[in-house]
């Protein structure tokens, strides 16, 4: 089964979305002195316009418009629920942390790319 560009291409937006989030909360944290978890609040705030533009210039190919973002922003959000929610079920289960870690490295971007694929970046005809 051959993967569509647009996931190879999402895969790779994800990543260097990750390094960027990484990249900002290290300076918030380390040279700003900015406590680790505002540090972070503010870079998902940075990743996420980050990924946005690049997912939609370069994995799907789409203009950016406010309402796209508007709908990414939601995908987002539910991506951080189905983290939340699968870390929380393997534990409730007595599974291991990495247990926990591996389901949502499996899940989540897989769940973000279909809603993407499908709702934020959904080819709409008029």
């Amino acid at each position: 089964m051959k993967l569509p560009a647009s996931a190879v291409r999402f895969g790779l937006a994800g990543l260097a979305t990750t390094l960027f989030h990484i990249a900002i909360a290290s300076v918030l944290f380390r040279q700003w002195e900015v406590n680790a978890s505002w540090a972070n609040a503010i870079s998902f705030a940075f990743a996420n316009l980050f990924s946005y533009v690049v997912n939609s210039l370069w994995s799907f190919g789409k203009r950016i418009e406010l309402a796209s973002w508007r709908r990414f922003l939601s995908v987002s959000l539910v991506g951080w629920l189905l983290t939340f929610m699968i870390a929380r079920g393997v534990e409730m289960a007595g599974g291991h942390f990495y247990l926990g870690l591996l389901a949502v490295i499996s899940i989540v971007p897989v769940a973000s790319y279909c809603l993407h694929r499908m709702f934020t970046f959904r080819s709409v005809t008029r």
